[in-house]
C-alpha cells in the first residue's frame, strides 16, 4: 500500500508540475501572437481531443524496445533497445511523459484564456513605468491569472490522483510495481487477489483525498468571488 502511495505522489507531482510549467510557458508564448497561431493552437489541443485509449495504445507501440518508433529515432544517437516501459528506472518517467502529453493541453487552454484576458492597459502602464517583461509578469499577469491557475491545478490534481487507464495500458503497474499507483493497487487487490476489504479501504482514501481537494477549491473560489460582498 505505501509503495502505491509513494508512486502516486511521484506520478501526481511529476505530471501536474510538468503540465503547469509547460502549459504556462505555452500560454505566454501563444499570447504574444505570431504567424499561423491558430494552427499551432489546434496542434497543441489535438492530443486532448484524441480518445485516451487510442492515444495511450499508440504510445505503447511507439515505446516498444525493438520495433518502437521512439527507439528507432534514438538509434541514430547510438541508443539501442531502451526499455521504456519494462525498466523499473524508466517506467515511471514513461507514464508521466505520456500523461503530460495527453493532459497538458487542458492546462494550456485554461491558462491561455486567463493570460489573454489580462487588460492590456495594465500591461502598458507597467511598461511605461519601466517594468521589464519578467517584472510585468510577476507583479501584473501572475496575480490576475492566479484563480485560473488554481482551477487548472486542482482539476488536474483530482484527475491525476485517480489515473488508471494510462498506467494500466502501458505497464499494468509494473515492472515490479514500479508504477503501481493507488488506482492500480485498488484494481489488483479487488479483482486480481480478491481482497475486497483492502480495495474498499483504498477507494475510500482516494475519495477522501479528492473531496479535500475539491473542498479547498470551492472555498478558495467562494472567497475570491464573494469575499468582497461578505
Amino acid at each position: 500500500f505505501w509503495n502505491a502511495v509513494r508512486n502516486n505522489l511521484i506520478f501526481v507531482a511529476g505530471t501536474v508540475g510538468t503540465e503547469f510549467l509547460l502549459g504556462l510557458g505555452l500560454a505566454l508564448l501563444l499570447s504574444r501572437g505570431f504567424p499561423l497561431q491558430r494552427l499551432w493552437i489546434s496542434l497543441i489541443i489535438a492530443p486532448y481531443a484524441i480518445s485516451p485509449v487510442v492515444s495511450v495504445v499508440t504510445w505503447k507501440y511507439m515505446l516498444q524496445p525493438t520495433m518502437g518508433l521512439v527507439n528507432y529515432l534514438m538509434s541514430f544517437a547510438g541508443l539501442v533497445n531502451v526499455r521504456w516501459t519494462t525498466d523499473p528506472g524508466l517506467a515511471m518517467l514513461s507514464v508521466i511523459f505520456v500523461e503530460v502529453w495527453r493532459s497538458s493541453p487542458f492546462m494550456t487552454v485554461v491558462l491561455y484564456a486567463a493570460v489573454i484576458s489580462v487588460p492590456t492597459e495594465l500591461l502598458e502602464a507597467a511598461r511605461v513605468d519601466g517594468a521589464g517583461g519578467l517584472r510585468t509578469f510577476w507583479h501584473v499577469t501572475l496575480p490576475l491569472i492566479r484563480p485560473a491557475i488554481l482551477v487548472a491545478v486542482v482539476f488536474r490534481l483530482v484527475f491525476a490522483l485517480r489515473t488508471f487507464d494510462v498506467i494500466w495500458i502501458l505497464t499494468q503497474g509494473g515492472p515490479i510495481r514500479a508504477t503501481e499507483v493507488l488506482a492500480v493497487y485498488l484494481f489488483n487487490q479487488g479483482f486480481r487477489y480478491w481482497q475486497f476489504g483492502l480495495a474498499s479501504a483504498t477507494a475510500w482514501i482516494v475519495l477522501v483525498l479528492t473531496m479535500l481537494l475539491s473542498t479547498y477549491y470551492l472555498v478558495f473560489m467562494s472567497r475570491t468571488m464573494f469575499g468582497s460582498e461578505q
